[in-house]
């Protein structure tokens, strides 16, 4: 139960702090309070409480140092504080990967990501060949941080493995269980009442039962795996519109935003096993930002929207309490 409060705490500060970078891109001011709100009353409490493996807050974290690698870029900071960013975030895709596969689709986003904005760079300098002594540097670091810092990482989290079976070595291990879990998880094709392909996902459509036990007095405790409504649905439409604002109002912040959604949703239209609503929760950590990032564009008046977010946001909260928690209620509260 440590290990669980511990994960919850994490994803909290986390996605609060992700808020205060989006803020921060826009330039203008802006309070992290809505953030903080939308953050504290999210439906990644039941997962947690399984002592689900959430890798997320590891990609959240990985997407945060981008960004700031970016800002970095666009402003035309230090190569010293560039190479920084960039390695603090080779580091978490590497504890990403480690702690779960779907790191990779957020590892994947901070690639095009980083391309993405590089480009813009070099095409605002100038000539490509006054680019090249920059380029150069930023490949070796790069090649550090993304290709070295990473596979280390990941080797590393076999230590332990190896301790307790020590008939082969941390790479050995590493090597044999990534087959044996490739090979497991593209044969997950199984049926399963509450599997939900990722169309699914966008409207919160088939929640997942994890446990349900029938009590006297016509009572039930449930444990059910689903989003807050109000960030699954409003999370969606803020996407939207922050494409709008990313396409015709060239907004950084919705660039970045819209990008690392779509790098943890696109992978799943390729993937044929067995899925389910919680392999959605990565792109409901960026959709918190990006419904931030829509509050206070265009209108920098945040107040009442922020009012109104969190209170909504905390009334979801408590109505679904009992089906996230496992508290006992009657059957027609169900």
């Amino acid at each position: 139960y440590g290990n669980r409060t511990e994960v919850v705490l994490t994803d909290e500060s986390a996605m609060a702090r992700c808020y205060c970078a989006t803020v921060k891109a826009n330039r203008a001011g802006g309070t992290p309070d809505a953030g903080k709100g939308v953050a504290f009353v999210n439906c990644l409490f039941s997962d947690n409480e399984l002592a689900g493996n959430v890798t997320g807050v590891v990609t959240l974290v990985l997407f945060f140092f981008m960004y700031c690698f970016t800002e970095e870029l666009i402003n035309k900071g230090s190569f010293k504080k560039q190479s920084i960013w960039l390695a603090l975030s080779g580091i978490s895709a590497g504890l990403a990967i480690a702690t779960k596969w779907t790191g990779l689709y957020g590892a994947a986003g901070i690639a095009v990501i980083f391309f993405t904005f590089l480009i813009k760079h070099c095409a605002a300098s100038g000539k490509f060949k006054d680019s090249l002594p920059y380029l150069r540097k930023l490949c070796l670091v790069c090649i550090a941080s993304f290709i070295i810092v990473p596979l280390t990482v990941y080797a590393l989290s076999y230590i332990e493995f190896s301790q307790s079976y020590p008939d082969k070595n941390i790479i050995q291990h590493a090597v044999e269980n990534a087959k044996s879990m490739l090979s497991y998880h593209s044969e997950v094709k199984a049926p399963h009442p509450y599997q939900s392909p990722w169309y699914y996902w966008l409207i919160d459509k088939q929640p997942l039962l994890d446990a349900i036990t029938i009590l006297d007095d016509d009572k039930i405790s449930s444990i059910a795996t689903f989003g807050n409504p109000l960030i699954f649905l409003g999370g969606f439409a803020a996407f939207i519109y922050n494409v709008y604002l990313w396409r015709c109002k060239k907004n950084a912040a919705a660039q970045f935003l819209c990008l690392a959604y779509l790098s943890m949703l696109i992978p799943w239209f390729f993937i044929h096993r067995t899925v389910f609503i919680y392999q959605y929760f990565g792109c409901d950590l960026i959709m918190i930002p990006l419904i931030c990032n829509a509050l206070i564009n265009p209108c920098r008046k945040l107040k009442g929207k922020e009012a109104a977010v969190i209170v909504v946001s905390l009334a979801l909260f408590v109505m679904f309490f009992p089906e996230l928690s496992g508290i006992s209620v009657s059957r027609s509260y169900t």
